[in-house]
């Protein structure tokens, strides 16, 4: 719950944020480029954006008495909600209205929710075509390294050899004994590059076409 509603809250945030500006961007975007605007909008609202999600990372892992590493959780936390984020300006620059960004944002939240969450059989099966969704997802690397750092603590941590075999065969079992948290952060920092590169260019791709001025006929 914790990955996906931290995917949640910035996607909507940044869908929010973008159908707000989107008027204003569409007046002013012939006195600067599609860079200029990404960079600025970026540097100023990922700050704030990492700042919440590592609180909400950071109050969950002490409220709940999470056995994981506290930096790991709120890495994957921060960095999910950065992605998340990252996406809702992709889908706000892809399209032509704000009215789309917003029917648009949530529905693809829940469709990688469905692909990426980790359940109790492990990650689920999917067809062929819809395999690609699973690599795109920030959601499946949030659970699945959220879930291997706190499975692993746990098998570490227990008396028992017994109580460590078994947590050792749950990892197993949801397929997620080779998975590691740094594996997760590099598939985050992945979606994230990889969702800023496509927001550029689909800003530049939509940006207003000017017909200069002539000058009257005499």
């Amino acid at each position: 719950m914790t990955s996906i509603n931290s995917s949640m809250i910035a996607m909507v945030k940044s869908l929010m944020n973008f159908v707000e500006e989107r008027i204003t961007i569409s007046r002013e975007r012939r006195y600067y480029g599609s860079f200029s605007y990404l960079l600025s909008k970026t540097l100023a609202e990922a700050p704030l954006d990492a700042f919440f999600a590592a609180l909400f990372g950071f109050t969950v892992h002490q409220s709940c008495g999470m056995q994981g590493s506290l930096k790991d959780f709120v890495q994957l936390v921060t960095f999910q909600a950065l992605s998340s984020s990252a996406l809702g300006q992709l889908i706000g620059a892809s399209v032509t209205s704000p009215a789309a960004a917003l029917a648009m944002g949530p529905p693809l939240i829940l469709v990688l929710t469905i692909v990426g969450a980790v359940g109790p059989s492990g990650s689920p099966s999917l067809p062929p075509l819809l395999e690609p969704l699973r690599s795109i997802s920030m959601i499946r690397y949030g659970c699945e390294g959220l879930c291997a750092s706190e499975l692993s603590a746990m098998a570490a941590e227990k008396d028992s050899l017994l109580g460590q075999k078994r947590n050792k065969l749950l990892l197993r079992q949801l397929k997620l004994d080779k998975v590691t948290v740094a594996d997760s952060l590099r598939g985050q920092y992945s979606l994230l590059g990889g969702f800023y590169v496509l927001t550029l260019g689909a800003l530049m791709a939509t940006s207003p076409r000017i017909q200069p001025l002539e000058e009257p006929e005499e």
